[in-house]
C-alpha cells in the first residue's frame, strides 16, 4: 500500500544476476548469481550454488542450503502445476521437487535433459523461457525457449540460434517426461531477445542481436514475431522496431493488451560514463499485437473482485456473457536480463454465462498459480481480449 522499498537485510553471500522465483505459497526462491560484481568477468565466475527462500510475510530469509553442483547466471526456473520446478541452464533441465527440496532421480542419479541445440539458452547467450497457457487439471505442462547461441562458450562473434524448443513435463510422473524437442524455427536468428505472453494465448518475441554475448553483441534485430503455440507457426508482424533493442532491453504487456519496450545499451563504457545519453536508449516502443488491428470491439468487464482465493468461484460483470469465450489470468511481469521470472498465463473454467454475469472457478491452488497479482482478462470467440482488471490470488 505504501509502496516503498524497506530494506530488510544482507545476505550472507553476494548474488549478482541471481534468478528469484514466486512459491506455491507466496515465498521467494532465490538461486544463482556470482560473488561480486567483477568475479565473473575476471576469474570465470564464482558461483553462488545455495538457494535460499525468503518470507515476506514475516520478513525473514532462511539460512542458505545446498541446491546444485554448477549452474550459470540467472537460469530459468517455472513453478509447474503438482508442485515440481524447472531448472535450465545452459543447455541441461533438472526438476526440483519444492517440498521436498531435493532434484528428482532417476534411481540414483538426478535426472536431466538436455536440449536439441548444442548452444546455451542463458546468460551470457541467453535467449528466453516461457511457460505456455496452462489449462485446468491438465496432465502436462509445456515450456518455450526462443533464441539463444549457437555456442556453450560464445564470444562477440558466435552467431545465434533460429532453433525453438518445447520441453513437455508429465505432471504426474515429471522423471518419465518426454523433455525437449525441436519445432518449427524462428524466422530470425536472435539472443538477447524477450518472449512475452499475450491474452490469446500467443507468444510475441521482440529484441535482440543476430551475434554475440550479453555484453559484447551485433547486428541488432528488429524484426517482431509471433509464435501460436495451437498450430505451431511462427509469424513476423509488418511493423518492426524503431530502435535496436540489445542488451539490457525489457518487453512487458500492458493491460490493455499491447507490449511495451524498452532499454538497450552498448559496449562502450567510457561513453557511458561521460555520455549516458548516447550509450543508453532513453525511449520506449509499444508494439501493437495482431488481435488489436483495426480496432475491433472488445469485451468489457464492468465488475469484477480485486482478491480471489484458491479452488473457489467467483463472479465477473461483463457486457455480453454469452460473447465470452474465454477468462485468462497473467501474472504482473518481473523481468530483468530477458528473463521473465514469474510470467505465467492460466487459463480459467468458466462455470456459467448469464445475461451480464459469468461464474469462474478460480486456481486450484498455488501451484498453478502462485499467490499475486494477475491481470485478469476476457476473450471473444474472436481471440480479441478486454481491457485486463487488476486481481490479486490470495492464500485465505
Amino acid at each position: 500500500v505504501e509502496q516503498k522499498w524497506t530494506f530488510h537485510t544482507s545476505m550472507p553471500k553476494a548474488r549478482w544476476y541471481p534468478t528469484c522465483v514466486t512459491l506455491p505459497d507466496g515465498k521467494v526462491l532465490i538461486v544463482s548469481g556470482t560473488s561480486s560484481h567483477a568475479h565473473h568477468s575476471l576469474f570465470g565466475g564464482f558461483m553462488n550454488l545455495d538457494y535460499e527462500i525468503f518470507d515476506p510475510a514475516t520478513n525473514t530469509l532462511a539460512e542458505p542450503k545446498k541446491f546444485i553442483d554448477e549452474i550459470e547466471m540467472y537460469p530459468f526456473l517455472q513453478v509447474l502445476p503438482g508442485g515440481t520446478l524447472f531448472v535450465h541452464s545452459k543447455n541441461t533441465t533438472k526438476i526440483w521437487n519444492i517440498s521436498d527440496k531435493k532434484f528428482l532421480h532417476n534411481e540414483q542419479t538426478p535426472k536431466v535433459f538436455h536440449t536439441n541445440i548444442i548452444g546455451t539458452r542463458t546468460y551470457p547467450g541467453m535467449g528466453s523461457c516461457v511457460l505456455l497457457p496452462l489449462k485446468p487439471d491438465s496432465e502436462t505442462a509445456k515450456i518455450l525457449v526462443v533464441g539463444g547461441s549457437t555456442s556453450l562458450s560464445p564470444d562477440n562473434n558466435t552467431a545465434a540460434t533460429t532453433f525453438a524448443e518445447i520441453f513437455t513435463i508429465n505432471l504426474n510422473n515429471p522423471v518419465d517426461s518426454p523433455g525437449w524437442k525441436r519445432i518449427s524455427s524462428q524466422h530470425t536468428q536472435r539472443l538477447l531477445c524477450d518472449s512475452v505472453l499475450l491474452p490469446d494465448g500467443t507468444v510475441l518475441v521482440t529484441n535482440g542481436a543476430a551475434k554475440g554475448v550479453a555484453d559484447d553483441n551485433k547486428d541488432a534485430v528488429r524484426e517482431i514475431e509471433v509464435f501460436d503455440p495451437s498450430n505451431g507457426t511462427w509469424t513476423v508482424l509488418d511493423s518492426k522496431l524503431q530502435r535496436d533493442r540489445l542488451y539490457h532491453s525489457t518487453a512487458v504487456l500492458l493491460p490493455d493488451g499491447r507490449v511495451l519496450v524498452a532499454g538497450s545499451t552498448g559496449h562502450n563504457w567510457v561513453r557511458a560514463v561521460f555520455s549516458p545519453q548516447r550509450h543508453f536508449e532513453h525511449e520506449i516502443e509499444i508494439i501493437t499485437p495482431p488481435y488489436l488491428y483495426g480496432n475491433p470491439t472488445r469485451p468489457e468487464i464492468n465488475a469484477s473482485p480485486s482478491a480471489i482465493r484458491y479452488d473457489t468461484s467467483f463472479e465477473i460483470t461483463c457486457s455480453t456473457a454469452q460473447d465470452v469465450e474465454s477468462v485468462v489470468l497473467i501474472r504482473l511481469s518481473s523481468t530483468t536480463h530477458n528473463n521473465n521470472m514469474d510470467q505465467r498465463y492460466v487459463i480459467l473454467s468458466i462455470i456459467d454465462k448469464r445475461n451480464n454475469l459469468l461464474k469462474i472457478k478460480s486456481p486450484k491452488d498455488g501451484t498453478c498459480a502462485p499467490p499475486g497479482y494477475y491481470m485478469l482478462f476476457l476473450l471473444n470467440d474472436k481471440k480479441i481480449p478486454s481491457i485486463a482488471k487488476f486481481v490479486k490470488l490470495v492464500k485465505e
